[in-house]
């Protein structure tokens, strides 16, 4: 599922480490949005300073993200998101 791969992902550009993890989602180094495909259908994507966006449909770095951006997901609803579904 697309948000469990952008949470993989962060995880894993934070070296596996929650305090980072975190560390990078409270001072805007990396972001989940929200946006809508070119079907217009909900989606989740992975933006991280230096590096770009990534996702699972097009799971590389690109420095210009394609889909329409509808709002970032902020870390109350991450958290919640990792509470019910866990990053591993």
């Amino acid at each position: 599922d697309c948000e469990d791969f952008a949470l993989t992902v962060l995880w894993l550009e934070a070296g596996k480490s929650m305090l980072n993890f975190w560390w990078m989602v409270l001072t805007f180094q990396a972001m989940i949005w929200y946006v809508k495909t070119d079907d217009n259908v909900g989606h989740a994507a992975l933006w991280v300073r230096g590096k770009g966006w990534t996702d699972n449909i097009k799971p590389y770095w690109s420095r210009k993200y394609q889909y329409e951006r509808v709002y970032p997901m902020v870390a109350p609803m991450l958290a919640l998101k990792m509470f019910i579904g866990g990053v591993y």
